[in-house]
């Protein structure tokens, strides 16, 4: 639903499924939340879903005029829902700048009789990988950890990436990475129709450097350097990329979450399980992984290997939040 409060934005084959949300505005009264809530509650009994999502807009601040309705739909589909459900959290970045209104949010929320919650940030179009403000990116963490583990609710984080992994480690029970480039990102932009577009760019994800690395440019003189096993440890792909071999769009976007969900798994998290003690083993681990990627990163540019300077700020931008989360939640 939160793609129909976006200007202009218009969502793929609703109407092929039965939903019209055209009218949502954030004056809705109790009538008009029954109808669209039904719509997607009928949606769910056809797929035969085990859990619902309940709909929800898109807010630009979290004490915005939108939130109100949010928790209105949210508690009219726990009310009508046979099946567990998780309450819909869909944002502007720039919400999580103060903690303030967050603070006062999750005081309301944490009433809620629900499974847990479904968690998205609307980002900018900026080119991928996208960076991460660590400020902003501390108080997300700190959202996943007092819903998750304080306050025990299955957290789920989609339209994300490697910034994922540090949600596993405070609290998230699962995360989601897309298949294209704009899934692991969301952003208003993607859900307003607009023709053309460029052949994107093939990327490898580097579990070692934990950065999306040009399969074509870039790939190559890491395999062929002395930090090619530790950059990627799969032989076939760092023996394809040593020869300079491309590898095609398709089988990299696989490759990527492929790796990205390894890690994942190995991480394993817990979701509402966690204790803070576990939160706090967790994190060591992710800032390790950190703290071993920043050295490798730094490796690569003292053998002259020419990498793009956003995936070292990008690592960067991810160890300070973490590090900023566990100061000021009082971990260390």
């Amino acid at each position: 639903m939160y793609v129909s409060t976006i200007p202009g934005g218009a969502a793929r084959r609703h109407e092929d499924n039965s939903l019209d949300f055209s009218q949502v505005r954030w004056s809705a009264g109790t009538e008009l939340v029954h109808t669209h809530v039904e719509q997607v509650l009928n949606l769910n009994h056809r797929v035969g879903t085990t859990a619902v999502i309940a709909p929800a807009p898109l807010q630009t601040a979290f004490l915005d005029p939108w939130a109100p309705v949010a928790i209105q739909y949210a508690r009219e589909t726990m009310r009508f829902a046979d099946r567990p459900t998780y309450v819909s959290v869909v944002v502007e970045e720039s919400a999580l700048a103060e903690w303030t209104p967050i603070a006062q949010w999750l005081n309301e929320v944490t009433t809620l009789d629900c499974e847990g919650f479904y968690i998205v940030i609307a980002r900018s179009d900026r080119p991928y990988p996208q960076l991460w403000n660590p400020a902003l990116l501390m108080n997300l963490l700190r959202i996943v950890y007092r819903l998750g583990v304080l306050n025990r609710y299955t957290i789920l984080w989609g339209f994300t990436d490697i910034a994922g992994l540090l949600s596993l480690a405070t609290g998230a029970t699962a995360f989601g990475c897309g298949w294209f480039y704009s899934l692991r990102n969301f952003t208003s932009g993607k859900w307003v129709p607009k023709t053309g577009g460029g052949v994107p760019t093939a990327r490898v994800l580097s579990s070692g450097l934990l950065s999306p690395i040009e399969a074509l440019g870039e790939g190559g003189p890491i395999a062929r350097s002395s930090i090619g096993e530790y950059a990627f440890p799969a032989r076939e792909l760092r023996s394809r990329l040593s020869n300079g071999e491309q590898v095609p769009v398709g089988e990299a976007r696989l490759q990527h979450l492929q790796v990205l969900g390894g890690m994942a798994a190995d991480l394993g998290g817990g979701g509402p399980a966690l204790k803070s003690s576990d939160v706090w083993r967790l994190v060591e681990r992710v800032d390790g992984l950190l703290a071993a990627a920043q050295e490798t990163l730094a490796e690569a540019e003292r053998l002259g290997i020419a990498l793009a300077t956003r995936y070292r700020t990008g690592v960067n931008q991810l160890r300070q939040a973490l590090n900023g989360f566990v100061e000021i939640e009082g971990l260390a």
